[in-house]
């Protein structure tokens, strides 16, 4: 599970887009909160990338950050135009690389860590992390109560730097949810333990569920194990990469695929008439979206529930995402899935076809050759369905 939490989140550039070209520092350079360079902030790591700077002279750099004070360099001559290859590692505590990430980062060091929009415990919360989860880290900052930002949902938010560190040792979780007698605290440890499961390797995360479920029994909490069994048993049962087969099977029986009034989408997508009659008609129409997933005479329709390419010449709506409300839905080996599909009655359908599970956004993945199925779960009841393009 470890590689598509780490996808999710380590993607695009953190700091805004200013002129040009871009300043990169080659070697581990301090900045300071004010153009005296009399308080210390932080300090830059070696190729961090400043995009977003002002020269206040030779010896005084301005480097502009997004809803927080401006940072100093004075340093200048660690300022270059270009990346260096070869420059000294980054300082401690943050990581040069290892097994998990492969450029400086650090780990989130508690469970079910808040993302905030803006770096504020006042801001609103965006979603969380799991516990070692890796964090890019450019700059580091020597005050513990700052903020340090992090990629998120196609965006960035904002983590708290006192909650990142090491990444924690599950033995040593294990360890201490063994020899504590107090619920609260073998609950704590038990979240933590099933988070950084999540965020293992395959054999670790299915430990790490089994822990959770055995102190979950004792506890009664019923719709808890039913759950975590069922994604225990569709771990186990996981397909081997790359490995479509039965899904392909169930498509060209006409048993997998996007659903509409009950109906699965034909081989060449919806009839028109089909669309209108049961969403009514676009609210918004492209073709000229950017979009790897278009061929030649296709453009983009959005509905108020769903999202198809459409071919101008052909007539027909392929489906590529949808809401599960009114008619819409998803047949799933000869079986329709809808609103009210649980997580537990899509996991015993799907089990065996899924190959990734995000359990912090709910969301179950079926990879099918070059395309992605996702489903997305919300209180429990299936929210949406998604086909993803690798391109």
């Amino acid at each position: 599970m470890k590689t598509l939490v780490q996808a999710l989140l380590i993607c695009c550039s953190l700091q805004a887009v200013a002129q040009s070209p871009t300043l990169y520092t080659n070697k581990p350079t301090e900045a300071y909160k004010d153009k005296a360079a009399t308080q210390k902030a932080g300090i830059f790591i070696s190729n961090a990338h400043l995009s977003s700077y002002e020269k206040i002279n030779k010896r005084l750099v301005q480097i502009d950050r997004d809803y927080e004070n401006p940072l100093y360099i004075v340093d200048t001559q660690n300022l270059k135009e270009y990346y260096t290859e070869d420059s000294p590692e980054a300082p401690a505590p943050i990581i040069e690389m290892d097994e998990y990430y492969g450029s400086p980062h650090l780990f989130t060091t508690v469970a079910g860590l808040k993302v905030r929009e803006y770096p504020s415990s006042t801001a609103s919360v965006l979603g969380t992390v799991l516990i070692g989860t890796a964090v890019p880290i450019e700059f580091y900052p020597y005050d513990k109560n700052a903020w340090v930002p992090i990629s998120y949902k196609e965006g960035y938010g904002y983590v708290a730097v006192q909650y990142l560190g090491e990444r924690p040792v599950m033995s040593e979780l294990i360890q201490a949810y063994k020899t504590t007698t107090e619920v609260s605290e073998q609950r704590k440890y038990a979240e933590r333990i099933l988070e950084l499961g999540w965020n293992s390797e395959d054999a670790v995360t299915q430990k790490a569920i089994q822990l959770y479920i055995d102190f979950a029994t004792k506890q009664d909490e019923t719709e808890k194990v039913e759950l975590l069994k069922m994604q225990l048993e569709v771990l186990k049962a996981m397909p081997k990469l790359g490995d479509s087969s039965k899904v392909n099977k169930m498509i060209k029986k006409k048993q997998f695929g996007f659903a509409l009034n009950g109906k699965v989408e034909p081989m060449n997508g919806f009839d028109l008439d089909w669309i209108h009659t049961y969403l009514g008609y676009p609210i918004d129409e492209s073709a000229n979206l950017e979009d790897c997933a278009l061929g030649d005479y296709e453009g983009n329709s959005f509905f108020n529930s769903a999202e198809f390419i459409t071919h101008d010449l052909d007539h027909t709506y392929k489906a590529r995402k949808m809401d599960m409300i009114n008619k819409n839905g998803f047949i799933l080996d000869n079986h329709l899935v809808e609103q009210y599909t649980t997580e537990t009655m899509f996991l015993k359908l799907a089990k065996g076809l899924i190959t990734t599970i995000d359990p912090v956004e709910h969301t179950y993945y079926i990879a099918v050759e070059d395309v992605l199925y996702s489903f997305e779960f919300y209180n429990n009841e299936l929210l949406r369905v998604e086909l993803i393009y690798y391109c």
